[in-house]
């Protein structure tokens, strides 16, 4: 009975030391041009038992004047799923996306095609 007892008092522990499944991070960022508008696009993804469970997106953009930027915003004006910023010449788009559990989201799956579309992760 005591080593029962002492076996739940150890796992429990050790559960609520190392959590039920460890959170990891990781950041991929691309930087490109196209049509004379700079943009940085970066993806943080948030791993859960090496499945993404979020991903945060932004695209930061720098138009040539600000009659681009203000018609580029206008797309996104009725979309709610989207955080839309805009400071003169400069557009900043986010949205955060749950993700679920598929093969798709798997770290490893991610990581190779964030590569392969010619973003650098770390």
């Amino acid at each position: 009975m005591k080593k029962t007892l002492l076996l739940g008092v150890v796992a429990i522990t050790l559960v609520l030391v190392t959590g039920c499944g460890k959170e990891e991070h990781m950041t991929c960022t691309k930087n490109h041009t196209i049509t004379g508008v700079e943009i940085i696009n970066t993806t943080e993804f948030t791993f859960k038992d090496d499945y993404v469970s979020k991903k945060h997106v932004t695209m930061d953009s720098t138009f040539a004047d600000e009659e681009a930027a203000e018609a580029f915003v206008k797309n996104y004006e009725d979309q709610e799923k989207y955080t839309v910023k805009r400071d003169g010449k400069k557009v900043s788009i986010s949205y955060l996306e749950s993700a679920e559990k598929t093969d798709i989201n798997k770290k490893d799956t991610v990581l190779e095609a964030m590569d392969a579309q010619g973003y650098k992760c770390k």
